[in-house]
């Protein structure tokens, strides 16, 4: 997995010396965890200046690229100057497929800051009809005229330029991005369709993609996850779903109805060779540690001699036989997980979070992305008056009519900055208390046989569990002092449940 250092000084007790330790630490970690790392981005002391991260604002941009996996820095609190600035770029990582690694710690050691980054991120999926309503009439306008959005583009296609029906305010036309084939990806998109159609198996088919070098958008492989998704997408046929309903016209054709739907019914006969529908969801991956070896326990299934499908959880290490500790049933500890957390959300407890979590805004509210983005803002706003002004004194047509197109570009950047500045300032109005404590209760009273709600739960408290032969140990996101429960005397209890006796739990 490809991965990229960020490396910081502070001027706490620090010097230069101490980055090139953060740097040697980093690298001997992704070395012993099989990481590649490709780059290292380092903001260095600055004296007399403003610390504006350069670096940082650096990396963030290039992970719109999207290749690299991971940001590994020596100790989590390097990665943001406080809690709100790591709350948004985690989230910001996080959508682009990125975590941020830590080469010093397994769990955080501050339970304000995470709760406040799973709040953030478990707010903006519930309340995402009410998040950034500038941003989504924009986005709905572009639907509507068939225009990009922005965001990934889906292979096989690209986009281009073209005059909108929009007016600057000197009456030209604003230039808008439009979906155009993409002819050096499309053959594969058609290749594919046409394969699966013609009678070939999706195995096959990925080996002949990996063998012609063709990658998806995020630049990786195909695999039989990402095949499927392809070959179910409809934007191939021209239609695509916006706010609930089915558009036509946005993407260009690629694939005859006849080809397509034809795919989709080999598809139906044949789900279980696809991942997709043959993946079990294991909740607390990424969360789960042996308590033992303190190795990370992944998921994993196994079929009885009855034809039953089991799934647990089985530490790295045994799998080597370097740990003798045995697997835990994924559904008893989930079900566990999901208990203690519901069991915290009282109402007393419920005010405290909110009141904590607004404090800690108010208390760090300085936010770096929201300053560049108004910063960037005056300077546009400096061009454009100068453009302005040197159109008003040229005579040369031609440069004028090129100065016309730079002003253009400028009024575009600025509309999608403005874009983001709202997009951004909704986030800090969405994290009030009223809104915090209203989804603190919509999450206790959830349906905790909800695999969405369960995600939820997951995300927002726990940060993660150690599993002994006798015990789980939980640490959870809202306080410091971990929760110690004892799996053998719910072992025990289970015998009492009627009609409901598990699984053995360690097999």
């Amino acid at each position: 997995m490809n991965v990229v250092i960020y490396a910081r000084y502070s001027s706490h007790g620090q010097n230069e010396q101490s980055i090139e330790g953060q740097l040697k630490e980093c690298r001997e970690w992704a070395k012993r965890n099989n990481y590649f790392v490709i780059r290292e981005y380092i903001d260095r002391a600055k004296t007399g200046t403003k610390d504006d991260r350069e670096q940082f604002l650096q990396m963030i941009e290039d992970s719109k690229q999207k290749d690299f996996t991971g940001v590994l820095v020596y100790q989590l609190d390097r990665f943001a100057r406080n809690k709100y600035d790591s709350a948004i770029y985690k989230k910001q990582l996080k959508d682009r497929g990125i975590r941020v690694l830590s080469a010093k710690e397994n769990i955080t050691d501050d339970p304000a800051g995470k709760m406040l980054e799973t709040l953030l991120e478990g707010m903006a999926e519930y309340y995402s009809d009410e998040l950034s309503q500038k941003v989504k009439r924009g986005r709905k306008i572009n639907n509507e005229n068939n225009y990009y959005n922005g965001g990934t583009v889906t292979f096989g296609y690209s986009t281009k330029a073209i005059n909108s029906q929009f007016k600057d305010i000197h009456g030209k036309p604003i230039k808008k991005q439009v979906f155009a084939i993409d002819d050096m990806n499309a053959q594969y998109v058609v290749q594919a369709f046409l394969d699966i159609y013609n009678g070939m198996k999706g195995h096959e088919v990925i080996a002949k993609l990996k063998s012609q070098g063709v990658k998806t958008s995020r630049g990786n492989y195909f695999n039989k996850s990402s095949l499927y998704n392809l070959l179910r997408n409809k934007k191939y046929i021209t239609i695509s779903e916006y706010d609930g309903k089915e558009h036509t016209g946005v993407y260009p054709r690629l694939v005859e109805d006849e080809v397509f739907y034809g795919v989709q019914k080999v598809l139906e006969k044949n789900k279980r060779n696809f991942s997709k529908h043959a993946k079990d969801e294991y909740l607390l991956a990424t969360k789960i540690f042996c308590g033992y070896c303190r190795d990370l326990m992944t998921g994993a299934g196994g079929t009885s001699k009855t034809g039953k499908t089991h799934h647990y959880y089985l530490c790295k290490t045994a799998k080597e036989q370097k740990c003798d500790k045995k697997r835990i049933q994924k559904q008893f500890i989930e079900d566990i997980i999901i208990s203690k957390i519901k069991e915290f959300l009282t109402k007393d407890n419920i005010n405290y979070i909110a009141s904590t979590m607004v404090s800690l805004i108010e208390e760090e509210q300085d936010n770096l992305r929201l300053s560049q983005l108004k910063k960037s803002i005056k300077n546009i706003d400096r061009k454009k008056s100068n453009l302005v002004s040197a159109i008003a004194e040229c005579d040369d047509s031609n440069i004028r009519k090129s100065l016309y197109e730079e002003l253009t570009t400028i009024e575009e950047q600025r509309i999608s900055i403005e874009s983001d500045i709202a997009s951004e300032e909704t986030i800090i109005t969405t994290l009030s208390k009223s809104n915090i404590k209203r989804f603190l209760n919509q999450l206790k009273d959830g349906n905790e046989n909800d695999l969405k709600h369960r995600k939820s739960l997951i995300a927002t408290f726990l940060n993660c569990v150690y599993i002994y032969k006798d015990k789980a140990i939980i640490y959870f996101n809202n306080q410091k002092d971990p929760v110690e429960i004892s799996l053998e005397k719910l072992k025990m209890a289970e015998k009492f449940f009627s009609g409901k006796v598990r699984p053995a739990i360690y097999v």
